[in-house]
């Protein structure tokens, strides 16, 4: 009997400590997860209409840039600015749903965006790049 109990926990023992090496000789996990999938695919269903925001500030803030005063670069920006953030929505909107729709699976290897940038609240999205004046 005591041998019996002597040989358990010896196997019990070795088998933890193998179980140990092998937890430890595992590759890290991917850079993206299901988990952050499906929440990206939810913060892009319910922030899409910001595209059309966002698009309407950035083009305002162009003309303004370009030299034009800013009672005539808004009405510019927000005619520029609700085309290309009404089609922009769309593709949020879109992708959001494919994340939702496909969160289990890696679609797009390492479970990335489809667009880019993969949220309207990336750093540096909503600021205009600086273009040098026209002479």
């Amino acid at each position: 009997m005591r041998t019996s109990l002597t040989l358990v926990a010896a196997v019990l023992v070795l088998s933890g400590t193998v179980s140990l090496a092998a937890a430890r000789e595992q590759p890290p996990p991917p850079r993206g997860s299901a988990v952050k999938k499906f929440g990206r695919g939810m913060a892009n269903v319910a922030t899409a209409p910001l595209e059309i925001v966002h698009d309407v500030s950035i083009h305002t803030q162009r003309g303004v840039q370009a030299g034009q005063y800013p009672f005539t670069a808004f009405p510019e920006g927000l005619v520029k600015g609700l085309v290309t953030g009404t089609a922009r929505t769309l593709l949020r909107l879109a992708s959001g749903l494919y994340d939702i729709v496909t969160f289990p699976f890696e679609a797009p290897p390492n479970y990335d965006s489809l667009i880019q940038p993969p949220s309207v609240f990336a750093a540096g999205y909503w600021t205009v790049p600086k273009r040098p004046r026209q002479k």
